[in-house]
């Protein structure tokens, strides 16, 4: 699922989703 949204959404977001 991470992987996909890495391919998904752009870098900013896949920090926020991290954090």
């Amino acid at each position: 699922m991470k992987i996909m949204t890495m391919l998904t959404h752009p870098p900013h977001l896949i920090s926020q989703t991290r954090t």
